[in-house]
């Protein structure tokens, strides 16, 4: 193929986990839906990825900024989904590998005590 390189990344993106941790967001100011809506439409098709955004309970602000780009990235990514608990956040993304589950928690624990 002339492209080797972007059969590589197909490959890759086929188990690609990730998580979104607003957990740290402090000021929202100069998000809007708006550009949220421009992030998700400006994603790669990510055959087989999953992406979970964690947004703390109360946050509802940040939870509907979320929602919002879930809406408009679903038809690039297979799952996407926004959880307001870490447990379900961490069970739905690792589809209930409790080893996995218990590796991220302990890296997003360790994360929060690293300064900004």
């Amino acid at each position: 193929p002339k492209n080797p390189a972007g059969v590589r990344n197909r490959l890759f993106f086929n188990s690609l986990l990730e998580l979104g941790d607003c957990s740290g967001v402090s000021n929202i100011d100069s998000l809007s839906s708006r550009g949220t809506t421009r992030c998700a439409e400006l994603e790669i098709t990510k055959p087989g990825s999953r992406l979970v955004i964690y947004v703390p309970p109360g946050d509802q602000v940040t939870f509907g900024l979320a929602r919002t780009y879930q809406a408009f990235a679903e038809d690039k990514r297979e799952a996407v989904k926004v959880c307001s608990s870490v447990e379900e956040a961490l069970f739905w993304l690792t589809q209930g590998n409790e080893e996995l589950m218990a590796a991220i928690a302990r890296f997003m624990e360790d994360s929060r005590d690293v300064p900004a």
